[in-house]
């Protein structure tokens, strides 16, 4: 049966669409964003934390791992793009300093999770948000989207717009909110991150906009300085709604986990005073700024 790679489902999220919600977040994107809190998602294949203060050192994930992609020196180190995701290390860890990343899960095992929040979400308003990674690119999202609307969830889809039209075109019947990452306007600043604005726009085109809100998240030395030009390009494509995301480093232990530097080290989460100001420039170009999600 297909299964689909899950992260995590979150239960009782508040920031991710109008009332209370389950969030799936589900492996894989075509960015590569250096400030991401999320740099697990990143990825396309199966991947292992570390969580070195949980370690004893004991070698037992070394001598299991048969592609030799985990070594010790003065701590545990994983070599990620050797991986097989095959979890022998997992299993050999006796204190659970090692974890898959993510879980492969059947629609009917991710409907089982949901539905035990059926009641919040009737009495919210609220309903189901599907993240990543990039959820887009994910093989059977259509099957996904499709079967939560037959269950008659309100369905949010968060997105950077950079898929294929085939692949929108498809799951739209089935979306109700897109929470549409806009990370610049520039095409050279989304080149930057992997992104490519001409198919960006080119879905957001076919897209109605009722029922789009932008979402951008705030970094200090990408697009802080731009967010008016941005703003104007929102307008410009007929979206009213814009959630401003500031800057915070609550994934940075994700990096340490991964093996990976995390680039925004020497940044201090961004304090949403700093963003007030964009609420009433916002309305120059008749947008709804709201700060946070």
């Amino acid at each position: 049966m297909d299964k689909l790679q899950v992260i995590e489902i979150e239960r009782f999220a508040i920031h991710d669409g109008p009332g209370i919600r389950s969030v799936i977040f589900l492996q894989g994107c075509p960015l590569h964003c250096p400030w991401c809190a999320n740099p697990e998602s990143q990825a396309f294949h199966q991947q292992v934390f570390y969580t070195q203060n949980r370690c004893v050192g004991c070698l037992a994930c070394v001598n299991r791992c048969e592609q030799k992609a985990i070594t010790y020196t003065d701590k545990i180190v994983i070599e990620q793009s050797m991986c097989n995701g095959c979890g022998k290390c997992v299993d050999a860890c006796v204190n659970d300093a090692l974890a898959l990343v993510h879980k492969e899960m059947t629609i009917t095992e991710i409907l089982d999770i949901i539905k035990k929040d059926d009641a919040y979400y009737q009495s919210s308003g609220g309903g189901i948000t599907i993240s990543g990674g990039e959820a887009l690119v994910h093989p059977h999202i259509v099957d996904l989207v499709k079967a939560l609307k037959e269950h008659k969830y309100h369905v949010a889809l968060e997105t950077t717009g950079q898929v294929s039209w085939s692949i929108l075109e498809q799951v739209d019947a089935y979306v109700d909110l897109y929470l549409w990452d806009m990370k610049h306007y520039d095409a050279h600043k989304l080149v930057s991150i992997g992104a490519n604005k001409e198919i960006i726009v080119s879905n957001l085109k076919h897209i109605s906009k009722d029922k789009v809100i932008a979402r951008i998240p705030v970094i200090e030395d990408y697009n802080l300085q731009d967010i008016e030009e941005l703003f104007s390009f929102i307008s410009s494509m007929g979206i009213s709604r814009v959630d401003l995301l500031p800057f915070h480093r609550m994934g940075e232990s994700k990096y340490r986990k991964l093996n990976r530097e995390y680039e925004y080290r020497d940044y201090a989460s961004m304090n949403k005073d700093v963003l007030m100001k964009f609420v009433e420039i916002g309305e120059k170009f008749q947008l709804l700024v709201k700060i946070g999600g």
